[in-house]
């Protein structure tokens, strides 16, 4: 993960990339059920992991031919992921 540009990027190793502008961030969740991850406009790069993060869009984001409008990961520390963006949309 990466933050440059006011673009937030998010990968999943080599395969997958999710560029987020942080404008579009329009806010992270703190729970979520099986459901709300298996939604279609969903990318979860947590895997076969349990995700820890969820960040939703404040409009949808076209990757290739799919429009996505939140995307969950499994963060190392996501306290402090959580806190800085938090901190830069304050900053705006």
């Amino acid at each position: 993960m990466t933050i440059a540009d006011n673009v937030l990027t998010m990968r999943l190793g080599r395969l997958k990339t999710v560029p987020i502008p942080l404008a579009q961030i329009a806010g992270l969740r703190e729970s979520w059920d099986a459901p709300a991850l298996k939604r279609k406009g969903v990318r979860n790069l947590a895997l076969a992991a349990w995700p820890n993060v969820v960040i939703d869009l404040s409009r949808p984001l076209r990757l290739g031919r799919r429009e996505i409008d939140a995307v969950a990961h499994r963060l190392d520390d996501p306290i402090a992921f959580t806190a800085a963006i938090r901190r830069l949309s304050s900053a705006d």
